[in-house]
């Protein structure tokens, strides 16, 4: 969870690919926390907005941003035509219940 050394009283930000839920990357937050890091936060590349990662960021009371997410994806997949207004439809769906998709 956590890379490198630390002292245990340095702040962080925590930088993270992905965030779906927060779970994993909540763990790294509550490993530097034990080891008495200041967490400033949390930063990561992509984010599909689901409301149980909101959630959970609120819960642990850790800020969190991305540099993009799953809205703005979908927007510039219709921009490119990738794909079509019937499509999107389908993937908002998706992203309001992605475990009753799950097969």
């Amino acid at each position: 969870q956590i890379e490198g050394k630390l002292r245990g009283e340095e702040r962080v930000l925590v930088i993270e690919d992905l965030i779906s839920t927060g779970g994993s990357c909540l763990k790294a937050v509550n490993a530097l926390k034990n080891i008495g890091c200041d967490i400033t936060g949390v930063l990561a590349i992509f984010s599909y907005g689901f409301d149980q990662a909101k959630e959970n960021f609120a819960l642990a009371d850790c800020r969190y941003d991305t540099l993009t997410n799953y809205d703005e994806l979908l927007k510039e997949a219709i921009r490119s035509e990738y794909i079509d207004n019937s499509d999107m439809e389908t993937l908002k769906n998706w992203r309001l219940a992605p475990q009753e998709w799950m097969v």
